[in-house]
């Protein structure tokens, strides 16, 4: 059994899931962070009994899903568990797919891939991995120690990275991913890092404020724990969902 969370803040289409049958409806979970829509059966996060509201007022925006779904344990039910921007289009072959192979090997869902031979296809956070190291290596150096490793930025950039924080995993692989990433939402990263980033803009900083895109922040963290998780053995398995730039406008 798995459900897709689809994380959204204020707006959700309806057509994106017109061609979902209704069989298939029941794997998808519509997840509110901050605006309430009317007559959308959603969990809202604000409603959990563990809600922490300085995420949002630090702009982890749609990110905070991981936090929240994790430690209201809304996922006990699940053998694996999945995450989709609002502005991802879904059909019923992306859920067949899935269903059909989550019995099999450990396995990562995604559709959407930047590697460092394709500087063309990165965009927003994922620039951060291949242009300003300082912040990639701060990424990575936290996970090998916490997880006793060793890795490379060279041994990393060997595989995908998924996009958008939109993958459907094995619930013990998120709750391995969440014993990491939970500092990360109560601790900044190390100041003088920060520091060399906010000199030049990579699309992390909100331009506007001149302030750390902590949404940016996980976006990058999921990119790096999901191609160690493939390096180490995980399956990858593409699914087709399709994302709408012109949603965000």
């Amino acid at each position: 059994m798995f459900s897709l969370f689809v994380v959204y803040h204020k707006t959700v289409y309806d057509d994106f899931y017109q061609t979902i049958s209704e069989d298939n409806k029941k794997y998808i979970k519509f997840y509110g962070v901050k605006d309430k829509i009317e007559n959308l059966p959603s969990i809202y996060e604000y409603e959990l009994s563990v809600y922490n509201k300085n995420l949002q007022e630090l702009q982890y925006n749609e990110s905070s899903a991981f936090y929240h779904i994790y430690k209201n344990k809304l996922y006990t039910d699940l053998s694996y568990i999945g995450f989709a921007q609002y502005d991802m289009i879904i059909n019923n072959e992306t859920i067949n797919t899935i269903n059909s192979q989550i019995a099999e090997t450990p396995t990562i869902f995604a559709s959407f891939f930047a590697i460092e031979e394709s500087k063309l296809a990165l965009h927003g956070s994922l620039n951060l991995i291949v242009e300003p190291i300082t912040f990639f290596g701060s990424i990575l150096n936290n996970y090998n120690h916490f997880f006793s490793k060793d890795y490379k930025k060279d041994d990393i950039m060997k595989a995908p990275f998924i996009m958008c924080n939109t993958f459907v995993i094995p619930v013990v692989m998120y709750e391995k991913y969440m014993g990491w990433l939970s500092s990360y939402f109560t601790h900044d990263i190390d100041v003088e890092e920060l520091n060399k980033i906010r000199s030049i803009n990579y699309g992390f900083l909100d331009t506007r404020e001149n302030t750390l895109n902590r949404g940016h922040l996980i976006e990058v963290c999921s990119a790096v724990f999901l191609a160690i998780e493939i390096i180490e053995g995980a399956k990858l398995q593409y699914i087709d969902i399709q994302h709408d730039h012109n949603a965000r406008l």
